[in-house]
């Protein structure tokens, strides 16, 4: 089906419009084939434009772009509207630029938004018919760089930024006490800054930077543009070490393809993130380019990998409609699904295939 990429896109595919992808068709090296399976849809019957969703506390939390009420909540399974939450503006109590710094953990328990406006990371627990908040946490902004901030478990605060002095990304661990860093890994990101003459960065552009998934004391870096996962645990002094990594191979060649791919027709990437306590999961799209002047294009196909976090197992699973974004039950039972390339006028949800630790594991990779 063919669609006009409208200015309702979300960032994950605004992100493969720009930049596109080195990933390969199929199951990729190292990926499994998919099976096919098939979903029931679910009306929505209110008018939201979703930035970004996340699960919590059994419920799905839609944050939305162009109306007064920050948030509309959702029961699950059956995605039944229950209350909106949040006012948007400069009041009190309101929220004048606020995101869900945690939208890819999966059903924790609470919300986590980072508030620019206060440079405040603020913790609620979602209830049936309103939000509490629990905690407000530092950020430490740096005045003269971007940065993407998260907390993480035992004190720590979860930092992607440029190296001082240097147009590298690097994932670091600081202290959630005085913002001190801790430790750090680099990041395969191909980056573009400005700064001003004050040496302020007033632009960025980043190619295949990961996001951040934290469960317990592991980290994910789930890669956007290479079918890459590499999986960390934070240690009680906040020093990291890698565990393992899953998906294809993120070497120079990938990254090379990534950097040139904006000219090709046929566009690949990872859109959709959510995690559980046992699988990370992904929504890797691909798309066919029929006009890059008009910005239209025709889908093609949408793969959803679950990947085990403590014992690495690859399946891969291809979705019967088109979709750009997924959410994930905590018990790993459904599967929902938004396409951002239309109205948000229906969900779709699948039921998961479950698997069991007595399980043979055959067909599966490691």
């Amino acid at each position: 089906m063919r669609r006009r990429f409208l200015s309702c896109l979300g960032a994950g595919i605004g992100a493969l419009w720009l930049a596109g992808c080195s990933s390969g068709a199929g199951g990729g090296e190292g990926l499994p084939e998919p099976r096919r399976i098939e979903g029931d849809s679910i009306a929505i019957h209110q008018i939201v434009k979703p930035s970004r969703w996340a699960v919590s506390a059994g419920k799905a939390i839609v944050q939305a772009q162009g109306t007064d009420s920050l948030f509309y909540v959702y029961r699950l399974p059956d995605f039944r509207f229950l209350y909106t939450w949040g006012r948007r503006g400069d009041g009190p109590g309101e929220f004048a630029a606020v995101t869900i710094a945690n939208a890819w953990d999966g059903d924790t328990g609470e919300v986590i938004l980072q508030d620019f406006r206060s440079n405040a990371l603020k913790v609620f627990s979602v209830g049936d018919t309103t939000w509490v908040q629990t905690d407000t946490l530092p950020s430490f902004p740096d005045s003269k760089v971007f940065s993407d901030d998260r907390p993480l478990e035992g004190e720590f605060l979860g930092t992607k930024r440029l190296a001082e002095g240097r147009e590298e990304e690097y994932f670091y661990v600081r202290s959630l006490r005085n913002g001190s860093e801790l430790d750090s890994v680099p990041l395969q990101t191909v980056v573009e800054a400005q700064y001003d003459e004050q040496g302020r960065m007033y632009s960025l552009s980043r190619v295949n930077t990961p996001k951040v998934i934290a469960r317990g004391d592991r980290v994910a870096l789930v890669y956007e543009l290479v079918r890459h996962i590499d999986v960390y645990r934070v240690f009680p002094e906040g020093k990291l070490r890698l565990l393992h990594s899953l998906g294809e191979s993120l070497d120079d060649a990938a990254l090379e393809r990534a950097r040139t791919v904006r000219s090709r027709t046929s566009q690949r990437g990872i859109t959709g993130f959510a995690a559980t306590d046992r699988y990370i999961y992904t929504l890797y799209i691909e798309f066919e380019v029929s006009d890059w002047q008009a910005k239209t294009a025709e889908f093609r196909r949408g793969i959803v990998y679950r990947y085990g976090w403590d014992d690495p197992q690859a399946e891969a699973f291809e979705l019967a409609s088109p979709a750009t974004d997924i959410l994930v039950t905590g018990d790993d039972r459904f599967l929902f699904t938004r396409n951002d390339l239309e109205d948000f006028d229906w969900v779709h949800v699948y039921s998961l295939p479950q698997t069991s630790s007595g399980e043979n594991t055959t067909g599966k990779t490691r």
